[in-house]
């Protein structure tokens, strides 16, 4: 499972790095960008917070998130 953002609607708030710095880092213009990393089960609150903050809807789950029952 992993996350996508598109740079065509980012606008580097920077908000989604704060709340998943794990999985998201701003590229050298100050826009998020994903680190490419698979999104364990633990850490799948946080980057749906920062999808669900995001005012632009950049980022975007390339899959649906896991559940619990998938695990």
């Amino acid at each position: 499972m992993t996350i996508r953002v598109d740079p065509t609607k980012c606008r580097g708030y920077g908000l989604c790095e704060v709340l998943a710095p794990g999985h998201l880092e701003a590229d050298d213009w100050g826009l998020a960008q994903s680190r490419g990393l698979p999104v364990d089960q633990q850490d799948v609150a946080s980057v749906q917070a920062a999808i669900d903050v995001c005012p632009f809807d950049a980022i975007r789950w390339l899959e649906e998130p896991p559940t619990e029952r998938s695990f």
